[in-house]
């Protein structure tokens, strides 16, 4: 029996050490496996200053709006930063529908989970909450916000992340 919860737990921490590893510091583009990447190459999460709603665009006028840095946050998770604009995002409601927005105060930043979809794939959420990053459905890749839905499976909360 203690065999057997070992070899449990050590596979458990096997796979949270293999999350870990998929997703280091550093800078990344984000972008939502619910837009089509051959139809729309350029769609990528974008700020667009601080205050605004987080979005998927797939132009910008601001050179590097697409780059996040990813930093260790609070309880296990991610903290991140807009390059151009350095700006944190925050959300500041744990009630689907929340947008997902940005600030410049760090003590205002949320702490992220980045966990594993299979495929290449992640979900984002706060720490300890169950609602994800979800898209809108959506046929352009124009100025589409960012908000906060129950986990339900769609594909509109699976984003992937590419480390530059």
């Amino acid at each position: 029996m203690f065999s057997k919860a070992f070899s449990l737990y050590a596979l458990v921490l096997a796979g949270i050490a293999g999350v870990a590893a998929q997703l280091e510091p550093g800078l990344y583009i984000i972008r939502s496996a619910a837009l089509d990447l051959d139809t729309f190459p350029l769609a990528r999460v974008r700020d667009s200053g601080s205050g605004q709603p987080l979005i998927v665009s797939a132009s910008s006028s601001v050179p590097q709006s697409e780059l996040w840095s990813l930093t260790f946050g609070t309880g296990g998770g991610l903290i991140m930063q807009n390059v151009a604009f350095e700006t944190f995002l925050k959300v500041t409601s744990n009630n689907p529908g929340t947008t997902v927005a940005t600030d410049t105060d760090e003590t205002q930043a949320t702490s992220f989970a980045i966990t594993s979809a299979g495929s290449g794939l992640s979900h984002i959420n706060v720490v300890g909450q169950d609602l994800l990053w979800t898209l809108p459905a959506a046929t352009e890749a124009t100025d589409l916000v960012i908000h906060t839905e129950w986990a339900d499976g769609r594909q509109e909360q699976l984003w992937k992340l590419n480390r530059l």
